[in-house]
């Protein structure tokens, strides 16, 4: 592909009648081919190697009558046989239906809103088995807490960290194996204190 968009780029030089100011460079015909070769060799290799996944989630919430635009990012980069992954979010989650009901709740309650952080990377060992380790942090805002009047508010802060590891094993046909240990801590922070 590379070799092809290189040519491509000779040819159109010379359609707009610009090859000859190529020719009449001080540089040599070796240096010039590769001048022309890096870019697309650099990008074929980026191309094949990193993969960036981008997209917005919206959601209409007819309880509380609110709209979220919650935008999420992720990407994996393969470096022989490990992979290195991470991706950051934002997720929203409504009120229950009987936190947000007049008679019984607040309806003028928002959504919960956490951003999701993770970085991890995956090894193949050989071409059946392979592990992973990843490490995770959220950070949650408008967490539904009671006030001390009793009445349900958006006031409450909290997070959730951790890391996994995982190993997994596929013999081939139907069977395969997966094993995980994940170890987190979630703390929240509804009265100003940890």
């Amino acid at each position: 592909m590379t070799t092809i968009l290189t040519s491509m780029g000779l040819a159109r030089e010379r359609e707009v009648g610009t090859f000859e100011q190529v020719l009449v460079t001080p540089l040599s015909p070796t240096v010039l081919i590769v001048g022309k070769l890096l870019p697309f060799a650099v990008i074929g290799l980026i191309d094949f190697t990193l993969a960036l996944t981008a997209g917005v989630r919206v959601d209409y919430f007819s309880d509380i009558s609110k709209w979220t635009g919650d935008p999420r990012v992720s990407g994996r980069y393969e470096l022989g046989a490990t992979t290195i992954k991470g991706g950051i979010g934002r997720f929203s989650q409504p009120p229950m239906e009987e936190e947000s009901i007049p008679a019984f709740g607040n309806p003028g309650l928002r959504t919960q809103q956490a951003i999701h952080y993770g970085l991890g990377f995956d090894h193949k060992l050989t071409e059946r088995v392979s592990f992973g380790l990843e490490g995770y942090y959220k950070s949650l805002d408008h967490m539904i807490v009671e006030a001390p009047s009793g009445m349900k508010v958006n006031t409450g802060h909290g997070r959730i960290y951790g890391a996994e590891l995982a190993a997994r094993w596929q013999p081939g046909g139907p069977f395969s194996g997966f094993v995980s240990y994940t170890l987190s801590r979630s703390e929240r922070n509804d009265a100003g204190m940890w």
